[in-house]
């Protein structure tokens, strides 16, 4: 495709613009058409300003693209974010997904994201830049190239107005211009992840945006003028022959280099190991509910470990057979079982990799409890057995097969394990500077330092140098997931019918402590705070667990790319102050019982976990009513609750042994 006319006439406005309105400004957005003209202005040297609003809520892969742009131009590129009071207000009074609720309120949030910003951008600038085409939408086929901008008092220029799609790309591949990748999955407008989706051949470009709204009109308010509602602002400076009207490009010309069929771009061959467990049964529902192919991997070994602990589910969990019939009945979707030890039999394993060749793997196939891998040294064995033999088999089987099978690995915080670290905890990478023998200094990236609590959170930290070296060696692509301590029990999907609800454990092996604190105040237990209470955790509801899985199985990683971790987490919270919190909504009593844990009675826990957000993830926190779901189903099933099960007696060394009768005394004192 021919681009060197319309190359011209961009590179004459530029040049004109940065010689005669200065200051001037070119808004990227990360758009094709931005990225044409911030690699024109980086190559010639001009005197334009570039700024990107960073709203908060953008996808990963603009992100990706911010950093591919500074490598490759330097810091070319002024990222600008919305004020925070503004959008906590926003937030405040409207949640943080309120823009869903109404065209006016979706208005609301691009205001305080987009448009304030920009206007704080844009004040006393002489001229401003964009990256319009006629091409893109119905809004825009009136353009002119130049205009004046009454809202800001300066001139607007769009100079890449007359460009079509085919020109753009074909620049774009020529001079190896970075990109955002979600062009390739069938994105040909981006903008925030929660307002943007990939298009179906035969829509409009612009589909993909706002697309729950019917009938409104596809614009943020960036270009629009505040006293027309038109997107054409104020007089036009420059005259000439009218220009036809141009039609919108069709959506077979929107997805650039890479185009992709909706099946292809939506739904995947998903194989759930562990797919019986507290995260994996809700996992294997939710992404069947999305339209995926699912099949479970399990041996039941949760269910064979209750008979030995003497202790249910507090919730009544359905035979596998059973559940899996309730599914097929309200969803119509059907969920294949295999009964495989993933630890064990390994040639099972690879038989089924190949012959159903699933795209994706989510790998829950281990022994999950801290406390039950710490009950005896044959407790011990067991952990670090089928736990570090079901994580090599899974990659040896990954390798031996030849498939492209992107792994995603539950796993913990724990691995950081839980000292104060004077410092928010990064997403598995650290940046450190060793100094030389020379006095010089070398700067590499590490595996953030692995410091586990437990025989369960050891053989966690092994499984990231499994995931290393496969990667390195095979490059299989992996995605680990850090995750914080789980509450909640039920989900959107196993709230469907009561064969599907899923496990609600509240034993002292097995139960997490705030699932444990509300089932306790239910039943009128004293809630039982180990040691001090001072310890600080990472909690996620069991909804975002599901959630989160989803968007990694939607973001992998690209072929060589190195391992992709994530902070699985939404909110950290201190035991005691948790404790009270629930004690003030319940009037449940709390016991300071002694801690069977070897760790530190008091820390601090500050962890980053940017990149779920950014992926769009609207995090479910312990203020949204949800404790109360959680209260009246462990009412529900109260009858089923063995009172002796509740305390946590296994301890991590000889020091640490309790006294179930000083436990008893303790929780029958209360405070």
């Amino acid at each position: 495709m021919d681009y060197r006319a319309a190359l011209a006439d961009t590179r004459r406005v530029l040049e004109r613009v940065a010689a005669e309105f200065r200051p001037a400004v070119l808004t990227n957005a990360f758009g094709p058409e931005s990225m044409v003209m911030t690699d024109l202005i980086a190559k010639h040297g001009l005197d334009i300003e570039i700024v990107s609003i960073d709203t908060g809520r953008l996808p990963e892969e603009t992100h990706a693209l911010a950093h591919s742009v500074r490598q490759r131009y330097g810091p070319i590129i002024t990222m600008i974010s919305p004020d925070a009071e503004e959008v906590s207000a926003w937030t405040a009074a409207h949640g943080q997904n309120g823009f869903y609720d109404s065209v006016e309120l979706r208005h609301g949030c691009c205001e305080v994201r987009k448009v304030a910003p920009l206007n704080r951008i844009l004040a006393g600038k002489a001229a401003w830049l964009s990256g319009l085409r006629r091409e893109q939408a119905v809004t825009r086929r009136d353009l002119e190239a130049e205009s004046w901008d009454e809202a800001h008092g300066l001139r607007k220029f769009n100079p890449m107005l007359e460009w079509t799609h085919e020109q753009v790309w074909a620049y774009i591949r020529e001079h190896q211009v970075p990109y955002n990748k979600l062009h390739d999955r069938g994105y040909p407008s981006i903008g925030c992840a929660p307002c943007t989706r990939a298009i179906s051949d035969g829509e409009d470009v612009r589909a993909g945006r706002w697309w729950w709204e019917l009938d409104a009109v596809k614009e943020c308010g960036i270009h629009v003028d505040p006293a027309t509602g038109r997107i054409q602002r104020s007089r036009v400076l420059q005259t000439g022959a009218a220009s036809a009207p141009i039609e919108p490009a069709p959506a077979s010309q929107a997805p650039p280099p890479v185009i992709t069929t909706d099946d292809e771009r939506n739904t995947m061959r998903v194989l759930i190991l562990g797919g019986d467990g507290f995260c994996g049964w809700p996992t294997a529902l939710h992404l069947s509910a999305q339209g995926h192919e699912v099949a479970i991997v399990d041996n039941l070994s949760r269910r064979k470990i209750d008979i030995e602990l003497e202790v249910s589910s507090l919730t009544p969990i359905r035979p596998m057979g059973e559940r899996l019939r309730a599914w097929k009945e309200v969803s119509g979707k059907e969920i294949a079982f295999h009964d495989i030890d993933v630890a064990v039999n390994y040639q099972r394993l690879l038989d089924l990799f190949e012959s159903w060749r699933p795209d994706a793997l989510v790998h829950f196939a281990e022994q999950r409890a801290a406390p039950y891998s710490m009950k005896s040294s044959r407790h011990k064995r067991y952990t670090v057995n089928n736990n570090l033999n079901a994580t090599n088999n899974v990659l040896a089987a990954v390798v031996e097969s030849g498939l492209d099978i992107h792994v995603v690995h539950l796993g913990t915080m724990g691995v950081y394990g839980y000292g104060t670290a004077g410092m928010k905890i990064p997403e598995g990478y650290l940046t450190v500077q060793v100094q030389t023998d020379e006095g010089g200094v070398v700067e590499q990236e590490i595996l953030y330092p692995a410091n586990p609590g437990s025989v369960y959170h050891l053989t966690k930290t092994q499984d990231q140098l499994l995931f290393a070296y496969y990667n390195k060696n095979d490059r299989v692509r992996v995605t680990d997931l850090h995750q914080g301590i789980v509450w909640g029990t039920q989900t959107q999907d196993t709230k469907l019918d009561e064969r599907l609800i899923n496990r609600f454990d509240y034993d002292g092996d097995y139960g997490t402590v705030l699932n444990r604190f509300l089932m306790q105040a239910a039943i009128e237990h004293p809630l039982t705070v180990h040691g001090s209470g001072g310890q600080t955790r990472a909690f996620i509801h069991i909804q975002d667990t599901v959630k989160c899985i989803q968007i990694a199985l939607e973001n992998p990683p690209s072929k060589g790319d190195r391992v992709s971790v994530f902070n699985q987490m939404t909110e950290t919270h201190r035991l005691r102050d948790l404790a009270t919190m629930i004690s003030d909504r319940t009037g449940a009593k709390i016991a300071n019982v002694p801690n069977p844990r070897n760790e530190a009675d008091e820390n601090e826990l500050h962890v980053t976990n940017d990149r779920f957000l950014h992926l769009g993830l609207s995090p479910i926190t312990l203020s949204e009513g949800l404790m109360e779901e959680v209260v009246a189903i462990t009412r529900k099933y109260a009858d089923r609750c063995d009172r002796s099960k509740i305390p946590a007696l296994s301890a991590w060394n000889a020091e640490h042994v309790v006294d179930p009768a000083s436990v008893l005394s303790e929780m029958t004192a209360g405070v």
